[in-house]
C-alpha cells in the first residue's frame, strides 16, 4: 500500500468525524444513505429541526436501538461503487443494505453480530466477507489500531463483476447469504488499494476499471492463501483440546473467525477427512499417547477427552486400530 492510500483512508476519518458533529452534515448523510431515512428518524424522535449530529446519533446505537424496534432494520442504500473506511466515530447498530457489501480487515480485526443466520463473528487481518442484500448485521467499533474496509457493490456491478466466480462453488458456500475468505496476498491488497483510488478519483472510465479490478478481487478472493496442513492440524488441536465433548463445526468456525462452510472446506481440502472425521483421529492419537505415558484407567482417559463413558471411547479406538484401548496398552508395554 502506497502513502496516497493511506491518505485517502486519513482523510475519510477526518470526513466523517465532522459530519457526525455537524447537524446539517449529519442530516445530509441520513438522509443520502438511507433508503428509509424519514422513517427511521421518525421512528427514534429525531425532526430535522431537533437534530444535532452526533449526539442524536446515539439513538441508534446499541442496545439503545436494536433492529426489532422496527419491524424492519434501518436500510442503507447504494448505488454506486464506493470504498470507505469504517470509521472510529461510527456506532454499532443494526442494519441491512440494498446492495452487496465487502469486508476486508487491512489491519486488526472486526467483531459483527448477525440476526436470524450464522456468520463469521470476528474477522482478523487478511480476511473478508461478502454480504448479500438483506443481510441484517451489526459492526463493533473500530478500534485505534484497526483498518476495516467497507466496499458498497450495487447489485448489478455485483453481477456483472462476479460472473460464474461465485456459481462455480457449492451450494453451501453461501452460508444464508454470507461467504467468508482468507485472503490477505499481496495480489488481494494491490487490487484492494486500486478499488479505493478509483471510486475516489472517478476519472475517465472509472467504472469499467471498477469492474475489472473488482473481478479480479473476487478471484483472488475465492482461490485464498496457501495454507499448510500443518497450521490446520494446529488449530484443530488446539480447539479440540479446549472443547473436548463440545466440538462442533459451528464452534471450529468460530474458534479461526471462519465461516462454517470455509472450516469445513478447508479441513478436508488439508487433511483429506471431514470434520468429524478429523476430530475423532485427533481425539484416538491423544487417547494413544495417555494409554502409553500414563498408568490412567481408560475410564479416566476417557473422561479428559470428553467421552461421556469409555465406551465410547473403546468403539472408536477399536475401529481405528483394530484392538481395545486396554489391549492396546499391554501390546505396547509388554
Amino acid at each position: 500500500m502506497n502513502r496516497q492510500f493511506y491518505d485517502i483512508l486519513e482523510r475519510q476519518e477526518r470526513e466523517e468525524s465532522v459530519i457526525y458533529r455537524t447537524r446539517s452534515l449529519w442530516l445530509a448523510m441520513i438522509h443520502r444513505d438511507f433508503a428509509d431515512s424519514a422513517r427511521l428518524l421518525e421512528a427514534v424522535r429525531i425532526s430535522d429541526a431537533e437534530a444535532c449530529g452526533a449526539q442524536n446519533f446515539r439513538s441508534f446505537e446499541r442496545p439503545a436501538f436494536p433492529a426489532h424496534i422496527f419491524k424492519k432494520p434501518p436500510v442503507r442504500t447504494g448505488d454506486v461503487f464506493s470504498v470507505h473506511k469504517h470509521t472510529r466515530c461510527q456506532i454499532p447498530y443494526f442494519h441491512t443494505h440494498d446492495f452487496c457489501e465487502l469486508i476486508y480487515v487491512l489491519k486488526g480485526s472486526c467483531t459483527q453480530e448477525f440476526e436470524n443466520v450464522c456468520g463469521p463473528p470476528v474477522l482478523q487481518k487478511g480476511q473478508a466477507c461478502l454480504l448479500r442484500p438483506g443481510i441484517i448485521h451489526c459492526m463493533s467499533r473500530c478500534k485505534k489500531d484497526d483498518m476495516i474496509l467497507k466496499f458498497t457493490i450495487p447489485e448489478a456491478m455485483f453481477e456483472k463483476a462476479a460472473g460464474n466466480i461465485f456459481l462455480d462453488m457449492p451450494v453451501q458456500e453461501w452460508s444464508d447469504g454470507i461467504r467468508a475468505f482468507s485472503s490477505g496476498t499481496p495480489e488481494t491488497e494491490f487490487l484492494i488499494s486500486m478499488l479505493l483510488e478509483e471510486s475516489c478519483r472517478r476519472q475517465a472510465f472509472w467504472e469499467r476499471a471498477v469492474d475489472n479490478y473488482l473481478s479480479l478481487l473476487f478471484v483472488e478472493l475465492v482461490r485464498g492463501p496457501v495454507f499448510s496442513s500443518s497450521a490446520v492440524q494446529n488449530a484443530l488441536s488446539a480447539y479440540v483440546a479446549q472443547n473436548g465433548a463440545s466440538a462442533t463445526l459451528d464452534g471450529f468456525a468460530s474458534f479461526i473467525g471462519y465461516s462454517k462452510a470455509y472450516a469445513a472446506r478447508l479441513v478436508r481440502r488439508q487433511t483429506g477427512q471431514s470434520f468429524v472425521e478429523a476430530v475423532v483421529a485427533l481425539k484416538m492419537e491423544r487417547a494413544r499417547e495417555l494409554l502409553l505415558e500414563s498408568d490412567a484407567p481408560v475410564a479416566l482417559i476417557a473422561d479428559e477427552l470428553g467421552y461421556a463413558n469409555a465406551s465410547g471411547l473403546h468403539k472408536q479406538f477399536l475401529a481405528l486400530y483394530g484392538m481395545t484401548p486396554a489391549a492396546y496398552r499391554r501390546l505396547l508395554k509388554q
